[in-house]
């Protein structure tokens, strides 16, 4: 999981298509470790140090 997932890593080329960046904190699914990520846009279960699933990236998006 990204763990991240932000505005300012959600990158946009020239041709309009967009990417996401910054995998610094990124884990495998169901990995837990030490809470990572901007607080902002961290999903719960991320925040406390729970074990993260493809959901958490989402919860940034505002998908739930």
């Amino acid at each position: 999981m990204h763990r991240d997932v932000k505005p300012d890593n959600v990158w946009v080329d020239a041709e309009g298509e967009a990417a996401l960046g910054d995998f610094g904190v990124a884990v495998a699914d169901g990995e837990s470790s030490p809470s990572a990520g901007t607080p902002r846009y961290a999903a719960p279960e991320q925040l406390i140090g729970d074990p993260v699933t493809p959901r958490t990236d989402l919860f940034s998006l505002g998908i739930t």
